[in-house]
């Protein structure tokens, strides 16, 4: 028997056909747990040493391979716990195999609830807990190298969406290793796909990485927010954006320095040709306007670049757009207040008219919805300098179809 088991290790490790793995699986299946025992750590040595068991997209292969590790944890179930090396190999072929073959992902699911109860381990949790960060050890060393097409990759991305709290206890090399992954140099489709995948789990769960909300911003949203042609480009460019929105919902404050780099960007992405990239820019200027506003009032230059965009979403094709550009008028306009109070307003004044101005030409727009949006932000800026808006309210109710929201707005500045 031991030398049969030999036989067949050696040619796992020789070529990991299916045929080699369906002997295996026979003779695990059909021997006597007691006496297979003792062969059972070098029988998961030989299946982790077979790199091409985890590149390996075949349906069956993995599939066997499942049933020959499931063979192997009942044959431990009739002796002491799987010792925690083999317990570290057997995890990792089962995060293997979900990333080779995604519909075998319950499967798997069951596999590692056996191997966590087999090792003496509360869940399935735990088994995670205690074997990831083994694991992206290992995976940092070759991330310089991930294509598309690596393994390594897709053990990676599976890791990040089943790692749930224990990804978060090693959140310093995981962000470590997206920084190297969404680099602009990497392959697009690459980066498109973590992009995808952080966007979940940062709406899961963003406050676990505000800490690292500036190496995210600055080190893998930003570079990708830059403009470049092509549809692809594009696509990449609306998901960095859409993470840049997740992490945001949480209510993060963000640096200056972040501010100071993400602003130009944003006024780019306003104005780009996808709609779904100049909806999720608007729903960012939103919440960067909410939550870092100091950083906007700090600074004229800065609130003053994003206007003239944003008044041209208000005249966007898509109605989405165009109301989300609306929320992100509401917190324009409350930094305006702040902003303008107790400040020279003559030397801000062809400003204030160039907002006031553009404003007031949706309060005449066909939608009563967003007349009604467009008062309400113009209620509140007007408090910033009241007789620049009503000089400009009066001189345009007499052009409009219907002066009757102009009027309210003079009687409440009067």
């Amino acid at each position: 028997c031991f030398v049969l088991f030999c036989l067949v290790a050696h040619a796992l490790l020789l070529a990991s056909v299916f045929s080699h793995f369906v002997v295996l699986g026979s003779l695990v299946h059909g021997s006597d747990a007691a006496a297979l025992h003792p062969f059972l750590a070098s029988i998961v040595d030989a299946l982790a040493g077979c790199d091409d068991v985890c590149v390996s997209e075949s349906r069956e292969q993995q599939e066997e391979l499942l049933t020959l590790l499931a063979d192997i944890l009942t044959c431990y179930g009739h002796s002491e716990p799987v010792s925690a090396e083999t317990g570290r190999k057997m995890f990792v072929l089962c995060v293997n195999v979900i990333a080779a073959v995604p519909d075998l992902e319950d499967a798997c699911n069951e596999t590692l609830a056996n191997l966590a109860a087999r090792s003496s381990l509360a869940d399935t949790k735990a088994l995670f807990s205690t074997h990831t960060p083994a694991l992206i050890g290992s995976l940092k060393t070759s991330v310089e190298q991930w294509t598309k097409y690596s393994q390594e990759r897709k053990v990676f991305a599976v890791v990040l969406r089943k790692g749930g709290a224990v990804a978060g206890e090693q959140l310093d090399e995981i962000v470590e290793i997206l920084v190297a992954t969404l680099h602009p140099d990497k392959d697009v489709e690459v980066r498109l796909a973590f992009f995808t995948l952080l966007a979940k789990l940062f709406t899961a769960s963003s406050s676990a990485f505000e800490q690292h909300a500036s190496a995210i911003f600055l080190n893998m949203i930003a570079p990708n927010l830059v403009w470049q042609a092509g549809r692809v480009a594009g696509a990449l460019r609306t998901a960095a954006m859409a993470c840049a929105f997740a992490l945001l919902k949480s209510g993060i404050r963000l640096e200056a320095k972040v501010v100071e780099t993400l602003t130009p960007l944003l006024v780019s992405c306003l104005g780009d040709d996808a709609e779904q990239c100049r909806l999720t820019s608007v729903l960012v200027v939103a919440e960067v306007l909410c939550g870092s506003k100091q950083e906007f009032q700090s600074n004229y230059d800065r609130l003053h670049s994003l206007y003239l965009v944003l008044l041209e979403r208000l005249g966007d094709g898509s109605d989405a757009v165009r109301m989300a550009s609306l929320t992100a008028w509401n917190n324009y306009a409350l930094c305006m207040c702040e902003m303008y109070q107790g400040g020279d307003l003559d030397v801000y004044r062809a400003h204030l008219e160039a907002i006031f101005g553009g404003l007031l030409t949706y309060l005449d727009d066909d939608s009563t919805e967003v007349q009604r949006q467009v008062y309400n932000v113009l209620s509140i800026a007007g408090r910033a300098a009241p007789a620049v808006l009503k000089e400009l309210t009066a001189a345009f109710a007499v052009k409009c179809r219907s002066s009757q929201l102009c009027d309210q707005l003079l009687a409440e500045l009067s």
